[in-house]
């Protein structure tokens, strides 16, 4: 079975769902074919688990490879809805998901003001099955996530 990538946001009083792609030389980025997906906050978990199972199951493969970093970044920032980086993760935490033979596993990160990041602590392993468990673990590990 594949892998597929998703990027839990939580931003002040709302969520951004954003899924990756595999490129056709074996890299995930973001797949900007793909809207970001916006929760307000509280959001119910079940409704948070079932469309992260939604986006996996879209998750593309063999999308072109960026060639030029520079235009893909602004693309990128541009399907966030900001101007920079600074400006988007000053006031955000991430929580990493990886899926694959159904299974879910979560990742609380720390990021820094420009969004590189690096999952922290173990990760929460959650089967594709129970959407509310699913939503109660990425809130979980957003929570433990650092800037």
């Amino acid at each position: 079975m594949s892998h597929q990538s998703v990027l839990v946001y939580q931003k002040p009083g709302f969520l951004l769902l954003e899924v990756h792609a595999c490129t056709t030389q074996r890299m995930f980025v973001v797949d900007l074919a793909t809207p970001v997906q916006q929760f307000l906050c509280p959001v119910e978990p079940s409704e948070l688990g079932n469309s992260l199972r939604q986006l996996v199951l879209h998750a593309r493969t063999g999308v072109a490879h960026p060639t030029d970093w520079k235009q893909w970044e602004q693309q990128w920032l541009v399907h966030l809805g900001t101007r920079s980086r600074r400006a988007f993760f000053k006031d955000c935490t991430v929580c990493a998901i990886d899926h694959s033979n159904g299974q879910f596993e979560l990742w609380a990160t720390q990021t820094n003001a420009v969004g590189s990041s690096m999952n922290i602590g173990q990760p929460l392993v959650v089967s594709a099955e129970d959407a509310s468990a699913l939503g109660r673990g990425v809130l979980s590990m957003l929570a433990q996530a650092q800037r």
